[in-house]
């Protein structure tokens, strides 16, 4: 028992006075400081990169072997996989940015801008493109990240799940690249 108790007091004492360098921030933070840090990271959180994917884009339903596939095939397949309509997105997010991009490039026939969502398809495995915008024969690809460290991409645009508290911001940066 005094051996248990020893052992105890000198955890109590390291979680106490004990300082150390956090390697992430490289600043120097108590014990208690760091040992709350490295629990908060080592906490899986539920809400994955795919469902916040899913919510915002919406499912793209395509049958597809895993195989490796070409950069213009996987947009053949996503664009003939779409089950819904690419003028009128079925999920309420990518709905609202639709019209947006549309008001912002001021199209009459909100049909002419289409968006394709391309989750769990070869372009997205492959090519990391998580949906596009088509316009007037050009392309817009997007990579939708809840990492807001993420900046390199093969997609046109990264857009960080805080971009979306701004829906016309992000609109007007699509409509920016339709433009050039």
């Amino acid at each position: 028992m005094p051996q248990k108790l020893g052992f105890l007091l000198y955890l109590t004492y390291l979680y106490n006075i004990w300082d150390n360098i956090d390697i992430e921030s490289g600043e120097w933070v108590s014990a208690r400081q760091y040992l709350s840090r490295r629990l908060e990271m080592a906490t899986p959180s539920s809400y994955t990169g795919h469902l916040f994917e899913q919510e915002v884009l919406g499912p793209c339903r395509l049958s597809w072997n895993g195989d490796y596939t070409p950069f213009r095939e996987s947009l053949r397949l996503v664009e003939k996989g779409q089950s819904g309509d690419p003028s009128d997105p079925e999920s309420p997010t990518m709905n609202d940015l639709h019209a947006l991009i549309a008001i912002a490039l001021e199209i009459e026939d909100w049909s002419e801008l289409r968006f394709y969502t391309a989750l769990g398809s070869p372009l997205d495995q492959w090519h990391g493109i998580d949906g596009f915008f088509v316009f007037r024969g050009k392309r817009v690809t997007i990579d939708l990240t809840i990492n807001p460290e993420k900046d390199g991409t093969k997609a046109d645009l990264v857009v960080h799940q805080s971009e979306l508290d701004d829906l016309e911001g992000l609109a007007q940066k699509i409509a920016r690249r339709f433009q050039n």
